[in-house]
């Protein structure tokens, strides 16, 4: 009877994404890098591991391209789609960007552009990508259409951006390394303004309470207009924010090269409070339903656990060597480590489980550096840091081989006929 009861709890969280909803976050939306415009990497419901593997699909020069996941396109698109099926969108180091069934993990459609192309950004059915040749890209979420470029950059660039850019209010916020903040419209690709700042931004802007904020190698962080980029506050850091800035709505979170985090005010830059987290933060932090912020400690091999409201450390859970970014849902922190596991930290009962083995070597035998997971309705999505992007679901809840060849899956998970949409002009 406690196996069955296990067993409907699994299918309730792939259903209906279980427990609390978390105010402010779309149960249906994963829009890129940090999931949210406050990069939270926070997902709503719960997860629960280990793991089985629902799907792989093999993906050319994908990477560590971080993913954005919509389950659900805008009304204005659904009249153009012969099928409207929930999407996951990937990019290639090879130039191309690929929708992807999020059901099936078949391969929707996929646009080539010239160069190396950045993260992903989704919103409002369309799909947003930087690319080395200088150039932003703006593609239909569910066709793939071009509906606008624009040049960001005269210099052809050796590596894509780091940073994933921002949506608010129709304008699109994209940071560079040449340390220039873009403004474009959204839907038009007009540049609206641009701000010049002294060194290189490498971590993404965020949007909290109507104001962008960002950080730059001149070790700051710094508040802006979202209408014309006019500086509203500016606070110095120890050490450069090499990851991604977060925030929880009232306190924007800067977690720095050297393991030190500062908290300061959204509304005037006042520092509320710093600490000496661990000695290197490499891979981006996520927040928990419970108000900690995990930060993975690639250089020691733990996870610290920080309170949001004071920067105490809450505790230490010691992992094999983190490799990508942290995500979560509910109080479960989920990443891939060095030997190409799937870890789970729970951060209430501070115990971690190996959840899958995935890893793929590279020709020199290591294994490689993994993309940003992407949490979904109880499902996790990763790249494998080369050519496979994996989702994963709850153990027992994955498709099955049977004798006949014949892949089965659980009662829950419906078989479909994919049909590819129809790309309009």
């Amino acid at each position: 009877m406690k196996r069955f009861l296990c067993f409907v709890s699994l299918i309730a969280i792939l259903a209906s994404c279980g427990g609390e909803v978390e105010e402010k976050i779309d149960t249906t939306l994963w829009s890129g890098s940090g999931g949210d415009s406050m990069r939270t990497s926070l997902a709503t419901g719960e997860i629960v591991a280990p793991f089985g593997k629902m799907w792989e699909a093999e993906i050319n020069g994908l990477g560590v391209s971080s993913i954005a996941v919509a389950l659900v396109p805008p009304e204005e698109e659904k009249d153009r789609l012969t099928a409207v099926y929930r999407l996951v969108i990937a990019s290639g180091n090879d130039g191309a960007v690929y929708g992807i069934d999020f059901d099936t993990g078949m391969k929707m459609w996929e646009k080539r552009v010239e160069g190396m192309t950045g993260n992903p950004l989704y919103y409002s059915g369309k799909v947003f990508i930087s690319t080395t040749k200088g150039f932003w890209h703006c593609l239909s979420a569910w066709t793939g259409d071009e509906m606008w470029s624009a040049r960001y950059s005269e210099k052809e660039l050796d590596r894509p951006e780091n940073a994933t850019p921002v949506v608010y209010s129709g304008k699109l916020y994209c940071a560079h390394s040449n340390g220039v903040l873009f403004c474009f419209d959204a839907n038009k690709g007009t540049e609206l303004w641009k701000k010049v700042f002294k060194d290189s931004i490498q971590c993404s802007p965020v949007i909290v309470e109507g104001k962008i904020i960002l950080s730059t190698y001149e070790m700051n962080v710094v508040a802006l207009d979202p209408d014309n980029g006019k500086e509203l506050w500016n606070s110095k850091v120890e050490s450069p924010v090499t990851t991604t800035l977060v925030s929880d709505g009232k306190l924007i979170f800067a977690p720095q090269a050297f393991g030190v985090v500062s908290a300061f005010d959204v509304a005037d830059g006042r520092e509320a409070w710093k600490t000496k987290a661990c000695e290197t933060i490499a891979y981006s932090p996520c927040l928990t339903k419970s108000g900690l912020m995990a930060i993975p400690d690639k250089k020691a091999g733990k996870i610290v656990f920080v309170r949001l409201s004071s920067g105490t450390v809450d505790s230490e859970v010691k992992i094999p060597w983190p490799s990508s970014g942290l995500v979560a849902a509910g109080d479960m922190v989920c990443f891939a480590t060095e030997d190409g596991k799937i870890y789970s930290v729970d951060a209430i009962k501070k115990q971690a489980i190996e959840s899958f083995d995935f890893g793929t070597k590279g020709a020199d035998n290591r294994y490689r550096k993994f993309g940003e997971p992407c949490i979904i309705q109880g499902r996790l999505l990763i790249s494998d840091g080369a050519s496979k992007l994996y989702m994963f679901v709850p153990k027992g809840l994955e498709p099955r081989q049977i004798e006949n060849g014949n892949t089965i899956v659980p009662g829950n998970i419906k078989e479909k006929e994919i049909v590819p949409p129809r790309n309009n002009p």
